[in-house]
C-alpha cells in the first residue's frame, strides 16, 4: 500500500465525516433561524454546492469531524454566515 493510498483515503474519509456531522445540524439550525431561506427551499442543490465547498476545507479544519465543540463552533458560525440578514 503507498504513501498516496493512505493520503488520500484519510483524505476523503475526513471529508465525509465532516459532511455527515455538520449538515443536518446546520440545516436544523437555518430552519429555525430563516424557515424561508433558500437553503432550504433548494435543499437538494444547496447539499451539492456544500459537499463541493467542503473538499478545499478538509487540510484547514480536520478537527471538525472528530470534536464536538469544533463541530459546533463550525456550524453556529456557517449558520450565522447563510443567514446574515442584509439591513
Amino acid at each position: 500500500m503507498g504513501l498516496w493510498t493512505v493520503i488520500v483515503s484519510a483524505y476523503v474519509t475526513t471529508w465525509i465525516m465532516m459532511i455527515f456531522r455538520t449538515w443536518s445540524l446546520s440545516m436544523y439550525m437555518i430552519k429555525k433561524k430563516q424557515p424561508e431561506n433558500l437553503m432550504i427551499k433548494y435543499r437538494n442543490l444547496a447539499f451539492l454546492t456544500y459537499i463541493f465547498c467542503m473538499i478545499p476545507l478538509v487540510p484547514f479544519i480536520p478537527h471538525v469531524a472528530v470534536s464536538n465543540k469544533a463541530r459546533k463552533n463550525f456550524c453556529i458560525a456557517y449558520v450565522n454566515a447563510v443567514t446574515k440578514e442584509e439591513k
